[in-house]
């Protein structure tokens, strides 16, 4: 809601007015004599209340503007329903991949609207004074391009930033954006910053000037969306740190081994080496007593905290039944600390 200054004070004016008749015609009654005193006083009570609800009404015509430019109006909501839009356009995305990724962090704009996943304007937040083909938001760059499995709820995805302005002023065009030809905005001859697009970083690059200098909308990756102020800023996770990529990992070694297990008690034999883990979502047409839905809740089988594919290797040299391994953070057997192999079979 907006209300000039010129507005407010002709419906002040005008409520006054209204005021001032009803406040008159109240004093006419009080005057009333006679076999119309009761009638009167019943006619009182109502003006009393028109009264009171027109003073309320000057109030809060005074006082709303007021109120909404304090808390910056509806542009917060805007602009966090926006945010909350891309989040979830990021992850149909992902999700419609075979590797189930994040675009890249320099094209994550272009593949939305190339793919149509939303449009030119949900990237523009009204108080950011970006214009359609330019975007007010930016990518956290240890998410984009990352397998959406190996990614906790409570990290960062997308935030507001005013990063890619040029001091310069406006030199790109807008039909020299890559979605333009898939989705022409506009006058092709538009001028558009040329870095305000794909923007992709972190903390040195968010901003809280879109919001009166002291909030910013953040996106995470479970898409729910928050409007933070300066002190909560400082606390964001913006990497998933090691730890916690070796403990996922160990929790879906442990999830995968049981459920190897429980197979092999279905179909009396172990996954063979050709079938690998695949089968426990997969059912083969040689496999008898296979279970209803297969033996993971979801439909692909989950990659280990390091976005790589766990081993399954069916009666190793150590003589156990099989293993399930994940080479961790290098992808690559042996290693040290995060390097270091991890399998179902310690857990």
């Amino acid at each position: 809601m907006v209300c000039s200054f010129e507005s407010t004070n002709q419906a002040i004016v005008g409520t006054e007015r209204l005021a001032a008749v009803c406040l008159a015609r109240k004093g006419e009654m009080m005057a009333g004599t006679g076999n119309s005193e009761r009638k009167g006083k019943a006619e009182i009570g109502v003006v009393s209340i028109v009264i009171a609800g027109v003073m309320l009404l000057m109030l809060m015509w005074v006082l709303l503007p007021r109120i909404l430019r304090r808390h910056g109006g509806g542009s917060r909501v805007v602009c966090g329903t926006n945010l909350r839009g891309l989040a979830n356009a990021l992850m149909v995305y992902a999700n419609d991949t075979e590797a189930l990724r994040l675009p890249p962090a320099d094209k994550w704009c272009d593949v939305l609207i190339q793919n149509e996943y939303t449009s030119p304007q949900g990237f523009v937040c009204r108080q950011s004074d970006a214009i359609v083909g330019e975007s007010s938001y930016a990518i956290n760059k240890n998410v984009a391009g990352k397998d959406i499995r190996a990614l906790p709820g409570d990290v960062v995805f997308l935030f507001e930033t005013d990063f890619g302005k040029d001091p310069n002023g406006r030199s790109e065009l807008i039909k020299n954006r890559a979605w333009y030809k898939a989705m022409p905005y506009g006058n092709p001859q538009t001028k558009v910053y040329k870095n305000r697009w794909n923007q992709a970083g972190g903390p040195e690059i968010l901003t809280t000037k879109h919001h009166e200098g002291n909030l910013c909308n953040v996106a995470f990756i479970d898409t729910h969306v928050k409007v933070l102020g300066v002190a909560d800023l400082v606390k964001l996770k913006w990497k998933v740190g090691d730890p916690e990529r070796a403990a996922m990992t160990k929790s879906r070694l442990k999830m995968l081994y049981s459920a190897v297990n429980e197979f092999k008690m279905d179909t009396a034999r172990y996954p063979t080496a050709a079938e690998g883990l695949r089968v426990l979502v997969e059912r083969w047409n040689d496999v008898e007593h296979y279970r209803p839905g297969g033996y993971l809740d979801s439909k692909q089988v989950p990659k280990d905290g390091w976005g790589n594919d766990f081993v399954y290797e069916l009666y190793p040299p150590d003589g156990r039944d099989f293993v399930i391994i994940s080479y961790g953070a290098d992808g690559k057997a042996g290693g040290e600390g995060d390097d270091a192999d991890l399998t179902g079979a310690d857990f």
